[in-house]
């Protein structure tokens, strides 16, 4: 019975390393940014498709609206859009 359960947490284990593996790559090297606290500079620098002047309108859209109560939130920003979102949406948290 121990080398039954043995094997069976051996089989499980080697059957999910793949995905284990594959979730650490989709973060592995990416920065997670504060979008309600970052300055402009450095939310151009993480998110990808976000320049300094995309970068600015979010700060100001946050300077108006207050802090962001959802990533989707920043759809409502001009220039940012789903597939921007959706490209960064691992980096970006809400603190």
């Amino acid at each position: 019975m121990k080398n039954l359960v043995t094997a069976v947490l051996l089989a499980m284990t080697v059957a999910l390393s793949p995905v284990m593996a594959a979730a650490d790559d989709a973060y592995s090297g990416k920065e997670i940014i504060d979008i309600n606290s970052a300055e402009p500079e450095r939310i151009a620098e993480v998110l990808d498709g976000v320049g300094l002047s995309k970068a600015q309108a979010i700060v100001s859209y946050r300077a108006v609206h207050g802090d962001f109560k959802s990533v989707e939130e920043l759809t409502e920003v001009k220039g940012i859009g789903d597939k921007t979102v959706a490209d960064n949406r691992a980096k970006i948290r809400l603190n």
